[in-house]
């Protein structure tokens, strides 16, 4: 008998479900890093034999049936373990939309702890516009100073300020002369309007300088204000990022920030959006934001999905280690986990049609890749294949406590959103409505205080037709926060 850890499936980092396709992906993976041309490493010349053997073993359908029976019983995922649970156990026979949830959480296996964290390639954009002039740039300095000193040496860090252009304050390179980057992030003053693709284009440019697949790669956009004219150009560059697997997160300042337009931009990279409502609070989201990256034993996490006509995604949110809505696509970026810590994904899945001849309906099959530095060979590869079984008649099922939860505050933060978008269309009294239900449900939950400041909203539009900005950032983080709540207790959101 082998055991799974000293399995070719473990080697080469696939499920034991893995399709051909996948074990031909992973050793080229493989391979591209253990071949003798490129790796002079003592020991890359037998792995890399081994992963010939694995591979030869795996893609032949003959030699792979004989092989798996000298393993134990059952599934086999390498580097992490995964667990899927939906909203409903079958799904009934009809040519009818269906809508099905599954709650994906993701665990990595511990890894060799003599590994330690990625070397981290991280580039700050720092809005310098009129409108950060004073306490909020004077904070935003201070915590990016502290934050380069707790750089590792190895790491890769440029620093970029932008208004209405954009001017790179700290060149790419190596943390190494810390008093004089420090220096030098003490110049940035405060002048201009917002452009923020004047930032971000330098940003990625300095990052990318250095990108390896050694490093984490993330860019940090700090910004108090809307851009303007300049909105295409930023999504086109996050999809560069996200196709180079660079992270980009946003922390807005105050209430004038464009938080949709932040969030279509980070999301896009598996990244994600903070609300920063107090100047005072700068320092310790910046230094959480740090410490989650200094943390990271999991980067690159992609969920590649195969396209069926049966089968839409409608939403993909993720629940821990940070709440946030993920961008729709074949390939969905999903970001980086902290040592330790479990990605919970949700997704809400339309079921277009369930034909009588199924007795087991295939729901979605998708590839989950993840880098983890701990692992010889660090990209891990996992099959999903979704099923659910099929039945003549509809069914009365509960679902599972924990997906019922996560649907039931999803439904929350989705109000919400609606209510804007009920005010954005002009239907104000409908937006009345869903915010003073929201608040009620809020209530119940014993979330009082975030339920005063929901019937406050409500008042304002019933009055004026308008929510605050500030009203509206506080609800829509407010709720969100309760999805991280709803998964991992009091653990606080990065």
């Amino acid at each position: 008998m082998i055991s799974f850890a000293e399995s070719h499936y473990e080697f080469l980092g696939v499920s034991k479900n893995a399709t051909p396709a996948e074990i031909r992906q992973a050793y080229h993976e493989a391979a591209r890093q253990l071949h003798p041309d490129v790796n002079s490493s003592p020991g890359a010349a037998d792995q890399f034999i081994r992963a010939k053997e694995a591979y030869e073993v795996l893609s032949d359908a003959g030699r792979r049936s004989v092989y798996d029976k000298k393993l134990p019983r059952g599934e086999f995922t390498p580097g992490a373990a995964l667990e899927i649970r939906y909203s409903r156990e079958t799904l009934t026979v009809s040519p009818e939309e269906q809508l099905l949830y599954a709650l994906l959480d993701i665990s990595p296996y511990e890894v060799d702890s003599m590994a330690g964290r990625p070397r981290i390639n991280l580039s700050i954009v720092i809005d310098r516009s009129t409108s950060m002039q004073g306490t909020r740039l004077h904070r935003v300095k201070k915590t990016a100073s502290d934050l380069v000193q707790q750089l590792n040496d190895s790491d890769i860090l440029s620093v970029i300020s932008f208004s209405d252009r954009g001017e790179v304050v700290v060149p790419s390179n190596l943390v190494s002369d810390r008093r004089k980057i420090d220096a030098q992030i003490g110049l940035i003053q405060a002048s201009g309007g917002t452009e923020i693709y004047q930032g971000l284009q330098l940003g990625f440019q300095e990052l990318s300088r250095y990108k390896r697949d050694e490093f984490i790669n993330y860019v940090i956009l700090i910004t108090d204000g809307h851009t303007y004219g300049d909105e295409e150009h930023c999504l086109e560059l996050a999809d560069r990022a996200a196709a180079a697997g660079v992270t980009i997160l946003g922390l807005g300042i105050g209430s004038e920030w464009n938080d949709r337009f932040l969030d279509d931009i980070t999301k896009k990279t598996g990244g994600h959006s903070t609300y920063v409502a107090r100047s005072e609070d700068i320092s310790n989201l910046l230094e959480a934001k740090f410490q989650a990256m200094n943390e990271s034993a999991v980067k690159n996490i992609v969920l590649h999905v195969d396209e069926s006509p049966d089968v839409d995604i409608r939403y993909a949110f993720r629940l821990s280690p940070d709440p946030g809505e993920l961008n729709i696509a074949e390939t969905i970026p999903l970001g980086a986990l902290r040592s330790g810590h479990t990605y919970s994904l949700l997704l809400e899945l339309m079921i277009k049609n369930v034909p009588a001849t199924d007795s087991e309906h295939p729901v979605l099959e998708a590839t989950l890749t993840m880098d983890m530095p701990g692992r010889f060979i660090p990209k891990v590869w996992l099959h999903l294949s979704l099923t659910r079984a099929v039945s003549p008649e509809a069914r009365q099922e509960a679902p599972p406590e924990s997906v019922l939860e996560a649907m039931s505050t999803l439904t929350l933060f989705r109000m919400q959103e609606r209510a804007k978008q009920d005010v954005s269309d002009g239907n104000v009294e409908q937006a009345t409505t869903r915010l003073r239900y929201l608040a009620t449900r809020l209530l119940a939950q014993g979330e009082d205080s975030l339920a005063t400041a929901v019937l406050d909203q409500a008042g304002r539009l019933a009055e004026g037709g308008t929510m605050s900005k500030t009203g509206e950032k506080e609800i829509k983080y407010g709720t969100r926060a309760l999805l991280l709540r709803s998964t991992v207790g009091s653990e606080v959101p990065f």
